[in-house]
């Protein structure tokens, strides 16, 4: 088995990186901002929200931006895993979540690090769900989560818009 490969992470290109990613981000208001300039001894000192905010937003954005290589190789043994598996562990079966781990790269490219990226999107709204007064009514929560959903995705997409009208504009504060 090879043995793991070491990554610096305090590299000027990975620093330089981490500040383009604070400064493209669009973050929402009650996200702590983070000096563009962080790593520069005239930003200060940072304070301990700030590098909350460094370690769980800021810092695996931009590494997943900057390890493309790795990416592959890791697509490269999980794939080459899940089709051996059947061989290696003949009871074994091939979950979603197997299914998922090809995917971890996309998704924290598209939604950037979530706190629950090991559930599916849907399995982080069971909870709520659950804890919904349904008044002995069934069959119409579904349907008013559903409508809710579609609605709030519908928003979404035209607060990302940038010839969305100002009224929307206006509301898009109202979100963030």
């Amino acid at each position: 088995m090879d043995s793991p490969v070491e990554v610096c992470v305090s590299t000027p290109e990975v620093l330089n990186r981490i500040c383009a990613v604070i400064s493209d981000s669009d973050t929402p208001s009650w996200l702590r901002l983070v000096p563009t300039d962080f790593s520069d001894a005239r930003a200060g000192t940072v304070k301990v929200d700030e590098w909350h905010t460094l370690a769980t937003v800021y810092i695996p954005l931009a590494l997943v931006s900057l390890w493309e290589s790795r990416v592959l190789a890791y697509r490269s043994c999980i794939t080459t895993w899940l089709k051996t598996l059947p061989d290696v562990l003949p009871e074994a079966t091939i979950c979603p979540n197997c299914h998922m781990a090809c995917h971890i790269y996309d998704y924290l490219k598209l939604f950037g690090p979530v706190w629950s990226l090991w559930c599916f999107p849907f399995e982080c709204l069971i909870g709520h769900l659950q804890r919904l007064p349904l008044n002995d009514k069934f069959g119409e929560m579904e349907q008013t989560a559903l409508h809710a959903f579609i609605h709030s995705a519908r928003l979404k997409s035209w607060f990302a818009r940038t010839d969305r009208p100002p009224a929307i504009s206006a509301c898009k504060e109202l979100f963030d």
